[in-house]
């Protein structure tokens, strides 16, 4: 998000995003969506004590929306790579040479998720013209069988965009998954589901 990345950081980092969605996903990991199966785990370990949601959040409002979302996103059939599933700037090491790390969630993922889960921010709006700067390079950088066919960079940002409320509703499950995993911990995932939730 920072002025200047265009120059060098956001090349080299789209550079390596595409390599890594060039690359064949595992068998192990190619029985379909992670992300999919990563909400449903998070749902249903809620579910084992529904109780411990804060008030005015019902296990029944988080389910369906899941299944909307789901259902959305499966008709529209965006390409899925093999993704990185937790693709923010602090799973980003540079230095000598771009690194990617924490693979937890590494699978088959939709392309766009991963790409907007990149310049997605809770602080401001993300750089328009980073994220326009990433893109070209990305596109660049993925070699032509894997690009769908000569997708213009419109298209390209749509696809991405696209995925904003996923990418959202994915953290605020993930904090009242904390919420029921970390009682103690409680009112600091209350406040960032809140947050990510009004998202």
């Amino acid at each position: 998000h920072a002025r200047g990345a265009t120059d060098e950081l956001i090349p080299e980092v789209a550079t390596r995003v595409a390599l890594l969605h060039g690359a064949a996903t595992p068998q192990e990991l190619s029985d379909g969506v992670v992300l999919w199966c990563f909400l449903d785990r998070m749902l249903e370990h809620i579910a084992s004590a529904p109780e411990a949601l804060p008030d005015g959040v019902s296990l029944a409002q988080l389910q369906g929306e899941a299944a909307r979302m789901r259902e959305a996103f499966e008709a529209l059939q965006l390409p899925v790579v093999n993704g990185h599933g937790d693709l923010k700037p602090s799973n980003v090491m540079s230095g000598e040479a771009i690194h990617l790390i924490d693979f937890e969630l590494a699978g088959a993922h939709f392309r766009g998720y991963d790409l907007f889960k990149l310049f997605r921010t809770s602080q401001a709006a993300p750089s328009a013209s980073n994220r326009e700067a990433f893109l070209r390079s990305y596109a660049r950088a993925t070699p032509a069988e894997l690009r769908g066919g000569p997708a213009s960079i419109e298209l390209l940002q749509a696809e991405t965009a696209v995925f904003e409320p996923l990418s959202w509703l994915e953290a605020a499950v993930f904090f009242f998954f904390a919420i029921r995993e970390f009682p103690e911990e409680a009112p600091r995932w209350e406040e960032l589901a809140a947050h990510r939730g009004g998202k």
